[in-house]
């Protein structure tokens, strides 16, 4: 399913979504810059970026965004001595 046809289509229905967007990379992460996850208003999600920790702190985030309708932006790091593979 593409993202945006998804976005569309939860917009014309009425429905709350929020597309999450890595815009700069410093270093090295399980994803990639311009890489999108879509948080639907039931907390379904479709995309990714890049799974674990950092994906559970864009999906809570996206939500909070739903419930103000204000935009956020997140500066995350990987913790301390793991690797992304």
């Amino acid at each position: 399913m593409d993202i945006y046809e998804e976005l569309v289509r939860l917009r014309r229905l009425g429905q709350k979504c929020a597309l999450a967007t890595i815009v700069e990379v410093n270093g090295s992460i399980p994803s990639y810059e311009s890489a999108k996850l879509l948080v639907r208003e039931d907390g379904s999600m479709l995309g990714t970026v890049g799974g674990g920790c950092v994906e559970a702190q864009v999906w809570t985030a996206a939500r909070e965004a739903m419930g103000t309708g204000e935009p956020k932006l997140l500066q995350l790091q990987p913790r301390p001595g793991r690797r992304s593979r």
